[in-house]
């Protein structure tokens, strides 16, 4: 009987032994803890001088306003301050470039662009960088690859087609047997487009 317990006995120690490393390697391993960043670099290529200012000027304003709001009145994101940085490019793609660098040298994170000429320039260091880009302007050839560039409405292929359809489905026509459509684009959009 007793020659049965201490067999028992060695065999469960064995098991035990042999469970420890097997049981060591299943236990949760501890967390990393991820060090955060001091500040939150964000970046705005804003037009307030040339064709665009009207447009880009209020645009500009409201992120500034919102940035300083966030930080004094929020603390920032999550207790991180935001460090707001803005260049003027009046639609200047040269101007664009340099004020990219600038900021991809300051660690910007995300930025904010709201002219198609400057951000088509951008887009192969946008690409290759993989920084984040908010703007308001549409272009399809911006979204492509995906990814990248997020944009706050459709862009105008896409919203061309949409009122196209929608006005030969529920247009009212004095022929409704010669439906015709014309389009006048932006300055902007001529530009990009002329053959």
């Amino acid at each position: 009987m007793r020659k049965n317990w201490l067999t028992k006995g060695v065999v469960v120690f064995l098991a035990l032994v042999l469970a420890v490393p097997i049981l060591a390697g299943c236990a949760p391993e501890e967390e990393e803890e991820i060090a955060l960043p001091a500040e939150i670099v964000i970046g705005q290529l804003a037009a307030l001088t040339g064709p665009g200012v009207s447009k880009q000027g209020p645009y500009y304003v409201a992120m500034r306003d919102y940035f300083k709001w966030l930080n004094e009145e929020q603390g920032g994101i999550n207790g991180i301050p935001i460090k707001f940085l803005w260049r003027d490019v009046g639609y200047d793609v040269p101007m664009g470039i340099a004020a990219y660098k600038a900021f991809k040298e300051q660690n910007v994170v995300a930025l904010f662009c709201g002219q198609m000429e400057v951000m088509m320039g951008l887009k192969p260091f946008l690409e290759q960088d993989r920084i984040t880009v908010m703007s308001g302007s549409s272009i399809g050839d911006l979204l492509w690859p995906p990814g990248w560039f997020y944009q706050t409405m459709t862009n105008s292929p896409d919203g061309m087609a949409m009122f196209a359809d929608w006005t030969l489905r529920e247009g009212t026509w004095a022929d409704p047997n010669n439906k015709r459509i014309a389009v006048i684009p932006g300055a902007a959009v001529a530009k990009l487009t002329e053959a």
